[in-house]
């Protein structure tokens, strides 16, 4: 870790701190007002209408926003872009106020080499990129992403140096890159996390990846060292599963050594549930969307994206209506689907589910997301896909299924059956 650049990073972020502290008291928000409470949060913007970083609506009509340290204003702000928030936030750690947001790509100006689409790689300026199912992309997608393009890349570095992506945009025409490749791929670990009490910063929220473990129970996200003891609430796991390359939100004070000391670890563990279908039902009181009869839960942590035709920037839940066709991921725990990501489309193939099947397996029909899935019509050639991506036979696709495992099929909903027309063994991360 780069102790100078930090220290010098640190030391603006006090100054300008102290600054604050003598401006004009701060605006009373809803739900009770912030409260004062000094916070630095990083993680990707989920949503505007302010921004949205870690669950956390953060109030921007007043703050400085710098975009590779240029001044810049909130709609320079995309989706997916991993920014640090200096502000204050009310007790219910729902709303705060953002005094400075900062942003800095990872890697800017690269020229694509290669492109895996089985893997979920792309190569650039020498780096690996990985994709998963909340890596936003901007003018292009993964399936039209071609070699030579040029590109920026936000998201986190893993201990290995690969970048697991959550924002990547196509420039400078789509073409060969014009100027040199910035690498950042440090910056997170200069821009985060000084903090001092006495200037009102109290809590700090971080999410990222686990890149090293050091002795007496702390561990080192984006390079920032975080303690925890007993008294940690460890959510979606325990202890064990604490290791390197771990997404994690973290919830932490500073402790009365000066260090950060977790109060609460969420381990971030990757989507089971993909849903392509229509609304069937809007429930704004419980937060819930069901599509293809399935419910699913929206949280202050889902990631809201339209891609209709409409293509709001303030996107959410009161914004959908009934028959919108979305794309969904999201992860079930017991009878719960709680949504990472939430992505309105204009129009659909087919209808798409991928998940954990049930404990009902016979041959051609399957249980999948409290659906019977019916694979009659699923072709004998081509129609079924094994975990390797190799075309198989009906009889030794079923011969592989067990309660439990991923599966994805595409068809027609009828009621509550789903009519497939494909079938393909999900390999499970």
């Amino acid at each position: 870790m780069n102790i100078r650049a930090v220290t010098i990073w640190l030391f603006a972020i006090i100054i300008t701190l102290a600054l604050l502290a003598c401006s004009d008291t701060m605006q009373v928000a809803d739900e009770g007002g912030i409260g004062g409470t000094g916070i630095v949060s990083s993680g990707p913007v989920s949503g505007f209408g302010s921004v949205h970083v870690n669950g956390i609506r953060f109030d921007t009509s007043a703050a400085q926003i710098t975009v590779g340290g240029m001044d810049a204003t909130e709609d320079a702000l995309q989706l997916g872009m991993v920014v640090t928030v200096v502000g204050e936030i009310n007790a219910a750690l729902t709303q705060g106020r953002a005094d400075t947001v900062t942003f800095n790509y990872l890697l800017q100006a690269a020229e694509v080499s290669n492109i895996d689409q089985q893997e979920g790689t792309i190569t650039a300026a020498g780096k690996t990129i990985r994709v998963d199912e909340l890596t936003v992309f901007i003018n292009r997608s993964m399936a039209t992403l071609v070699v030579g393009d040029t590109i920026n890349v936000s998201g986190n570095s893993r201990a290995s140096g690969e970048i697991v992506a959550t924002h990547i945009a196509a420039v400078a025409g789509l073409g060969p890159a014009t100027t040199p490749v910035i690498d950042n791929t440090n910056a997170l670990e200069e821009q985060i996390l000084g903090v001092t009490d006495q200037l009102g910063v109290e809590r700090v929220i971080l999410s990222g990846l686990i890149t090293s473990q050091l002795a007496g129970s702390r561990i080192v996200v984006q390079g920032v060292a975080v303690g925890f003891d007993a008294d940690t609430l460890i959510t979606n796991g325990t202890e064990s599963d604490l290791n390197v390359d771990t997404g994690v939100n973290i919830k932490a004070r500073l402790n009365a050594s000066g260090e950060l000391s977790a109060e609460q670890i969420t381990i971030q563990r990757r989507a089971n549930v993909y849903i392509e279908a229509a609304i069937d039902a809007i429930d704004a009181d419980s937060a819930s969307v069901t599509l293809a009869g399935i419910a699913t839960t929206v949280t202050a942590d889902t990631l809201m994206q339209d891609s209709s035709s409409v293509n709001l920037r303030r996107f959410s839940l009161s914004d959908l209506g009934i028959s919108d066709n979305l794309t969904v991921y999201g992860r079930r725990e017991g009878e719960t689907i709680t949504l990472s990501r939430l992505q309105r489309r204009d129009t659909l193939a087919t209808t798409t589910l991928s998940g954990p099947i049930g404990s009902v397996i016979s041959n051609p029909t399957f249980e999948l997301l409290g659906l019977v899935v019916d694979a009659t019509n699923v072709a004998t050639e081509n129609g079924y896909t094994d975990a390797d991506g190799n075309s198989t036979s009906a009889d030794a696709f079923f011969a592989q299924l067990s309660e439990g495992a991923l599966v994805r099929v595409s068809g027609t909903l009828n009621g509550s059956t789903l009519i497939a027309d494909s079938a393909t063994i999900v390999v499970q991360e």
